[in-house]
This record gives C-alpha cells, sequence and structure tokens, in this order.
C-alpha cells in the first residue's frame, strides 16, 4: 500500500472515487505551510480547511517564460557557430546540422537519451528543423581548444525567448569550433 500524501506530493494519484479525487486535487494545491507531509489528506481536513479564508490556495505567480539575461555579442568564430546551426535548421539539413559537431559529439535531448557521433545525429536531427529559429548567446567563454555558449532560442529575432541551450564546444585539427555537446529544453514545461 503506498502513502496517499507522498504520491499526492509527487501528482502520481490513484484514487477511488470523485471524493477522493477532489481531496486529491485540493491537496497538491495547498498553501504553503499547511502541512502535507505528516497526516493523510480527509474529508474533514479539507472541509476545515475550505471553511478558512486564510489556509485557501493563493493564484500561483504567472510563469515568466522569456530567459530575463541580456544577450552578449559572441566573436566571430563562436557565432559562426549558432549562425550555422540556425541555417541548418531552417532548411531542415540534418547533415549541414550534423556537420557542426565534433566526430563524438553528443546531443543530449529532451526527454530521449543522448545521440552520439555524427551519423547518429543525422539521424536524429531526420525529422527535425525547417522552421525559422533565432539563437542567442547570454554567457560564453572559450580558452585553447574548449570553450562553451549558453543561450535562449526563439521562433524569430525579436520575440520571446521559448527554451534555452548550453553548447560545450572544441576545436577541430583546423582550428575551426564544432560542437561537442548540445543541450536544451523549453521554457515551458509540455
Amino acid at each position: 500500500m503506498h502513502n496517499i500524501a507522498e504520491s499526492m506530493k509527487c501528482g502520481v494519484v490513484r484514487t477511488q472515487g470523485r471524493t477522493q479525487e477532489l481531496l486529491t486535487l485540493l491537496w497538491r494545491d495547498a498553501p504553503q505551510g499547511f502541512d502535507q507531509t505528516q497526516q493523510e489528506p480527509n474529508r474533514e481536513m479539507i472541509e476545515r480547511w475550505m471553511q478558512h479564508p486564510v489556509a485557501s490556495p493563493s493564484p500561483k505567480a504567472p510563469l515568466q517564460t522569456a530567459c530575463p539575461q541580456a544577450s552578449v555579442p559572441l566573436p566571430a568564430p563562436l557565432d559562426r557557430v549558432l549562425r550555422d546551426y540556425e541555417v541548418g535548421w531552417e532548411r531542415g539539413d540534418q547533415k549541414a546540422l550534423a556537420g557542426l559537431f565534433s566526430e563524438d559529439g553528443i546531443v543530449m535531448a529532451m526527454g530521449g537519451l543522448p545521440v552520439r557521433g555524427r551519423a547518429a545525429i543525422e539521424r536524429h536531427y531526420g525529422e527535425s528543423g525547417g522552421a525559422s529559429l533565432s539563437l542567442r548567446a547570454i554567457a560564453f567563454a572559450a580558452e585553447g581548444s574548449t570553450g562553451f555558449i549558453l543561450g535562449c532560442y526563439a521562433s524569430r529575432a525579436g520575440e520571446p525567448d521559448t527554451g534555452k541551450f548550453t553548447l560545450t564546444l572544441k576545436k577541430d585539427a583546423s582550428g575551426r569550433w564544432l560542437i561537442f555537446s548540445d543541450m536544451d529544453n523549453p521554457n515551458r514545461r509540455r
């Protein structure tokens, strides 16, 4: 038998009947300071809670979706990585996208397993892209043959950011910056 309070805190609920479903919804949104760890919810607790306006749930603050950090200018060799990525994405060109990665590059896609190596990355991008994309940096560093770019993305330049990313970079033998790892996720939960 599982602990109902723990299940409710995690948003995983297996209940019987409409009353328990209501208790679950109320329990999940219980006001701060309402002790959800010590007791199992029951009708009496919820009724008591509902009778006291001080204890009623407060509206949640709206989610901020745009990255609040300002853009930073990148040196041309690092900026080229972002611009080439935008072009490859907009064209739906998985070969060009995979070509931006080192041979041992990794894509850490949200909700998926890491994808390693150019051939696997090309297959991974097989059904991606074909839409406009605007990337902007909010931080970066480069020293020797390694570097990184942290940034935000949107559908078009000037639109609110819809997600963020981190790229780790390394130089190839010719001195060209390549992506070693790419990890991104949206600003809102799906």
